[in-house]
């Protein structure tokens, strides 16, 4: 879990000004990052004048979702990649067994 929480930081692109952008800029701010949730909840809190004290606590909450994403998608391709290799190592083993099964019969014909 501890090497999750690492590499979800890595991919943390928020900034010490994210709140401060959220705030001001409200849904519009979420809608040009592609958070759409968080647009619409911004939105929703515009309209009921709700804007500055909910959207200045929903920037860094959007952001660790979007980097937890990318650190499960990172975790998720590297354990495939490890997956193909073992399969390729599988198959070059089998292979090479059956090589050598081949050539050690005709050798001994």
């Amino acid at each position: 879990m501890a090497e999750l929480f690492e590499e979800q930081m890595r991919f943390d692109e928020s900034t010490r000004m994210s709140w401060l952008w959220a705030g001001l800029f409200g849904p519009f701010y979420f809608a040009f990052h592609g958070f759409w949730g968080y647009a619409a909840v911004a939105l929703a809190c515009w309209a009921f004048l709700l804007t500055l004290p909910i959207n200045f606590f929903l920037a860094y909450p959007a952001w660790r979702g979007r980097a937890l994403t990318k650190a499960l998608a990172a975790r998720a391709e590297r354990e495939r990649q490890a997956e193909r290799e073992r399969a390729e190592a599988i198959q070059l083993a089998t292979l090479e067994a059956i090589r050598g099964l081949g050539t050690s019969g005709r050798s001994g014909a």
